[in-house]
């Protein structure tokens, strides 16, 4: 299941908006691996469940290890920071990241 965080930004913990995978749902609890790579649990109130189809993007940057130019991509989620969008993308690394979505085209 994917939730959505609405709560304020944790730098390197939880980013607000970002959308988080949890297969497990103990009690009050949502179980989900955070943006330091732990597995935590977390209050639901803070999340709110989404039905969402991925939404995919193609890469029309200059081509890195991470990144190839024309490979089309998953958006997982997405972090508004000041005036900035970043797209948390599971990269060729097979990691998600945040990368700046202008380089990236909607298809």
């Amino acid at each position: 299941m994917n939730i959505r965080y609405k709560g304020e930004t944790k730098i390197g913990v939880l980013y607000k908006e970002c959308i988080y995978e949890t297969n497990s749902i103990p009690g009050d609890y949502y179980c989900i691996k955070d943006d330091s790579n732990n597995d935590n649990f977390y209050e639901k109130k803070l999340f709110e469940i989404i039905e969402e189809t991925i939404m995919k993007v193609k890469f029309i940057g200059k081509s890195s290890f991470s990144l190839i130019n024309g490979n089309i991509y998953e958006v997982i989620g997405i972090k508004n920071d000041y005036n900035d969008k970043k797209y948390q993308i599971i990269d060729e690394t097979k990691e998600d990241y945040l990368f700046d979505s202008k380089y990236f085209e909607i298809i």
